[in-house]
């Protein structure tokens, strides 16, 4: 009789199962984040074979504009802020180089790129110290 378990209902198993419900939601909604990206490898790939779903070369930036928001959501529903703020910097310099064609938004375009790959590199950098940091700590 004591190897039985007990099951009770209560405040404990639904606020146990709100996590498991949380986690849930938040795979589903990386999964969902998949959807852009296919949509602008597809984009990318039509444009390369020769499939134009419009005149000039904007079905490029339009599939790079879908990779970029896919990554940028990616990041950010996994709490990365200085990735997530990267990708969407680059996804904001291409939309801007896609819709307004001047000087002013071109530069503007290429500061904030290169204000996005800033931040991507300080993420990066950041993720590889860490990881190297605990290949050569000594095991216990």
């Amino acid at each position: 009789m004591a190897n039985k378990k007990r099951y009770t209902t209560g405040s404990r198993s639904s606020s146990a199962q709100k996590p498991k419900q949380e986690a849930r939601f938040l795979r589903l909604l990386l999964a969902l984040t998949l959807v852009p990206l296919v949509i602008g490898g597809l984009l990318i790939l039509g444009w390369a074979l020769d499939i134009l779903l419009w005149e000039n070369a904007t079905q490029v930036y339009v599939g790079i504009l879908f990779i970029l928001a896919s990554f940028a959501a990616s990041n950010g529903l996994q709490k990365h802020w200085y990735a997530a703020s990267g990708w969407a910097l680059l996804a904001i310099s291409d939309m801007l180089l896609l819709a307004v064609v001047n000087i002013f938004s071109q530069i503007a375009a290429i500061v904030l790129g290169a204000m996005g790959l800033l931040l991507l590199s300080m993420e990066f950098y950041r993720r590889w110290r860490e990881r190297s940091g605990d290949q050569h700590k000594p095991v216990k």
